[in-house]
């Protein structure tokens, strides 16, 4: 049953019945005069809501009774009995009971007390705007714009307020009495913290007197004479208390991420964070992020640390042991990602990923991790480029400027590429024609521009490092290629290629070499200066494909077998330069022997002319078997689908005709065997037609296949590797969903599903495989490792996941990881271990989820460097 009820029926019962009406008491006497009545009403929360007209109402109010409406003229009060509804602006209520006074501009809502439990249902459920509570009563004044509320639940920020006793002492301030904050969404919550007073100011923050922690209306030892809590929607510089705290055996006390965080902008926020040990170790992070919406975003984070162990006292002192008693290692990182959204700028693009530090920094550092431990190399690349639009060729192209660096942290040897430019021209027809009837051979001629400018530094990240010198140790080059296509068919089943590639190259120095025959040591001179040389290289290839196809029997599984083979063969040439000015000769004298050796003058990062011709045969084949085979989804049995077995099986080798040896390069194959949609395996490797004698130690000009009645073999496996993955997991019970968190929270969730623990997945199981074979000569050399990670839900809210690599080698685990969680409803419970390697260590956490009361948390960890 439903009415509405606007603006001009109130001025008509106003103007029937003001002859029978009071004037209107002031908003406390009202209030006080409904309490007498009804006894329900001890205690009073404030809603806030849009303040009205002097003409009371100014918008239409629709409201709905299940049971029945009342108008009593008499009162000038309307009464909804029987799940209520009221709907007005942004104003929405519900509840068993809503009754209406027109006189005293009030409103008043209840519930009504089960039979069995005589606990409230169907009580009041009010919202305004982003403000909602549930309550068993509530009494609201249009006037004053005051209400109260009994028994009251509502939301603030992260957490939920419970109130016996509620007042609003204007828009902005709520005083409860009998309160309870938790950021447990439960009506009885599994913990919470308990004041008799509180005060909320909205959008700022919460504040208690005396309370006491309470788990399960349980008390516990945990008291405080005041509670203070953020209550902000947007962001908010301030202190950060430290989220670890504990003590260690070689490192003392401790504190863990104690610092500030500054709200700079509503696009960009900065903390700092420091780590601070007992026993002299610290380290400190700077982390920034910033968003534009629909333009960019980014994170950055800088780390210093010092890492200490031992006594100073004997950093001198061995005492026959090999190592001293103290150690201390300064470590530093920076990482640095930045992408941009692809529709801020259609001709400029901008990105990075920058990953480097110090090269102990993965290995001997306070916050270690299995990830960083066993990774082996940074690397990093920063790039803008812009996209170009050649109108007039019908083509596209780009002028990209980069910066890029690679590490090894095992061996601290470092390079840098920077700055790179380059710029390039798309294929484009340069005699392409819409004048000509018909397709003309030379239509189909392509030209193409590549330029590239280096700078590259090839050096070790030690001490020496960090100097000017350095930045005289780059070396520099230019290089600009221009390749000229023609395709053309050859007796209608054959493509034949033609490439003629021009390079030319540049470098900013050039070399003198001279043997000292006293000394007997090759001296080299740098000559600066600008000099260049060019190449040029000839390739044809002759390509085709053969299909085969067999059909099965209606009622096999297996439908059809196909198989396609794509032969090639090839030529390349490219001339002998020794005889140009690229090339000069030092002499060497040798035990009376004068021997007199050729050289290049260039030495650069595009490589030298090559002192002989280069005429060379390639080949290869590629193999490809697919099988169609009945599709046991359906049900009719006449779908199939298709399944590639053996996928771009390649066998390839070149042959140089102008070689004095060794004519036949080594038979290259790849591959990929597919037995399912999600076993896949790849195979790598290479056959080496010649004999190796092991009495010369050296391989000899001598085919195996030339005598194959003696070796029995046509080539020697030099190396394979062979990988697979392969995954399993049960069937997801749902989608992980959640309302809470801001819209940047719910996004990394999205983007970065690997970091958080989802119980929507029963069970899951990865296993890897890898084999990897070497023996080029007579040495062989075998790893052979067996990985695999998983999870399992012992029960929805208990998961177990492990993690470990298996040498079959050495047999022996490498770094076998164990982690533990348990979901705790408000709570959450993680126990992490690492079994056994260096970095041995656990870690167990048991913690609130929300970040507002993000200190309650019990921490205990036996880290490696305790062992």
């Amino acid at each position: 049953m439903g009415k509405q009820f606007d603006y001009y029926v109130v001025l008509v019962f106003l103007s029937v019945f003001a002859c029978f009406q009071a004037k209107a008491q002031v908003v406390a006497d009202s209030l006080n005069a409904l309490q007498q009545t009804d006894s329900i009403l001890d205690s009073a929360l404030v809603i806030q809501v849009p303040k009205k007209s002097k003409n009371f109402l100014d918008a239409p109010v629709n409201y709905n009774a299940q049971d029945s409406i009342v108008i009593d003229l008499s009162d000038d009060k309307i009464h909804l009995h029987g799940k209520a509804e009221l709907t007005y602006q942004t104003t929405e209520l519900r509840a068993d009971y809503i009754s209406i006074d027109m006189t005293d501009k009030v409103l008043f809502a209840k519930g009504k007390q089960s039979d069995s439990s005589q606990k409230y249902i169907e009580r009041p459920d009010f919202k305004d705007g982003d403000q909602s509570f549930v309550s068993d009563s509530m009494l609201y004044s249009f006037d004053t714009e005051k209400g109260k509320v009994y028994r009251a639940k509502t939301q603030e920020g992260d957490g939920y307020l419970h109130g016996g006793q509620i007042k609003m002492a204007d828009k902005e301030v709520l005083f409860v009495q009998d309160g309870k904050y938790t950021t447990c969404n439960l009506d009885t919550p599994h913990f919470y913290i308990r004041a008799k007073k509180l005060k909320v100011i909205k959008s700022d923050k919460i504040i208690t007197g005396a309370a006491n922690l309470k788990v399960d209306d349980a008390p516990t030892p945990l008291a405080i004479p005041f509670g203070f809590f953020p209550n902000q929607q947007s962001q908010t510089s301030g202190i950060l208390l430290p989220n670890n705290y504990g003590a260690t055996a070689t490192q003392g006390v401790f504190l863990n991420n104690l610092g500030y965080y500054w709200a700079v902008s509503e696009y960009f926020d900065l903390e700092n964070l420091w780590d601070i040990y007992f026993r002299g170790s610290w380290a400190t992070r700077l982390n920034a992020n910033y968003k534009r919406r629909y333009k960019y975003d980014g994170r950055l984070n800088l780390e210093y640390s010092v890492f200490k162990q031992g006594f100073k006292e004997l950093q001198n002192d061995t005492a026959g042991i090999g190592f001293p008693y103290f150690s201390k290692v300064n470590n530093f990182s920076i990482k640095w990602t930045h992408t941009q959204d692809p529709k801020a700028n259609p001709k400029y693009k901008f990105s990075a990923t920058v990953d480097a530090g110090s090269s102990g920094n993965n290995r001997n550092n306070l916050n270690l991790n299995t990830q960083s431990f066993v990774q082996n190399t940074f690397a990093s690349n920063v790039a803008l480029t812009r996209l170009l639009t050649f109108t007039k060729l019908k083509t596209a192209g780009s002028l990209v400027l980069n910066a890029s660096h690679s590490q090894n942290v095992r061996d601290s040897t470092i390079k840098i590429d920077a700055p790179n430019l380059t710029f390039n021209v798309n294929r484009f027809f340069p005699f392409k024609t819409t004048k000509n009837v018909g397709d003309k051979w030379f239509e189909n001629i392509t030209l193409q521009y590549d330029f590239s400018y280096k700078s590259r530094l090839d050096s070790k990240l030690d001490t020496l490092f960090f100097r000017r010198q350095t930045l005289n140790d780059f070396q520099n080059g230019l290089q600009h290629v221009i390749p000229v296509n023609h395709n053309t068919k050859v007796l209608k089943f054959l493509s034949l290629n033609n490439r003629f590639t021009y390079t030319g190259r540049a470098y900013f120095e050039t070399y003198d070499r001279i043997y000292d025959n006293v000394q007997e040591r090759l001296i080299t001179d740098t000559l600066a200066g600008f000099d260049h040389f060019h190449t040029f290289r000839y390739n044809a290839d002759l390509t085709t494909k053969i299909y085969g196809m067999y059909q099965f029997g209606a009622n096999k599984k297996i439908k059809a077998l196909r198989h396609i083979i794509t032969p090639s063969v090839g030529y390349e040439y490219s001339p002998d330069y020794s005889n140009s000015r690229y090339f000069d000769f030092y002499t060497q004298i040798n035990a009376g022997q004068v021997d007199t050796i050729q050289y290049s003058i260039f030495q650069g990062l595009f490589g030298s002319p090559t002192s002989q011709a280069n005429s060379n045969i390639n080949f290869s084949i590629i193999n490809d078997f697919q099988v169609k085979i009945k599709d046991k989804s359906d049900s009719t049995g006449e779908k199939t689908k298709k399944l590639n077995v053996l996928e771009n099986f390649r066998l390839g080798s070149s042959y140089a005709l102008n070689a004095d040896s060794f004519n036949l390069n080594p038979i290259q194959f790849n591959g990929f065997l597919n037995f399912s949609k999600k076993l896949r395996v790849n195979f790598r490797g290479n056959f080496d037609p010649y004999f190796y004698d092991a009495t010369l130690n050296r391989k000899v000009n001598t085919l195996l296949i030339s005598d194959f009645n003696t070796f029995k073999k046509i080539a020697r496996l030099s190396d394979i590797n062979i990988s697979t993955n392969y995954r399993l997991q049960g069937k997801k019970t749902g989608q992980p969903t959640t309302d809470k968190g801001s819209e940047e929270e719910l996004e990394h969730i999205q983007n970065t599903p690997q970091a958080y623990v989802d119980f929507n997945i029963p069970w899951s199981l990865a296993l890897g495989y890898n084999f990897n074979y070497r023996m080029p000569a007579n040495i062989k050399s075998v790893t052979h490792t067996i990985s695999f990670n998983g999870d399992l839900n012992l029960t929805p809210n208990w998961k177990v996941a492990f993690r470990t690599t298996y040498d079959l080698e050495a047999e022996k685990m490498t770094l076998p990881e164990i982690d533990i969680f348990r979901d705790l409803h408000c709570w959450q419970m993680g126990f992490k271990a690492i079994l056994s390697g260096t970095i041995k260590s656990f870690q167990f956490n048991l913690n609130v989820k929300s970040p507002v009361l993000q200190d309650l948390k019990i921490n205990r960890n036996l880290q490696w460097y305790d062992q």
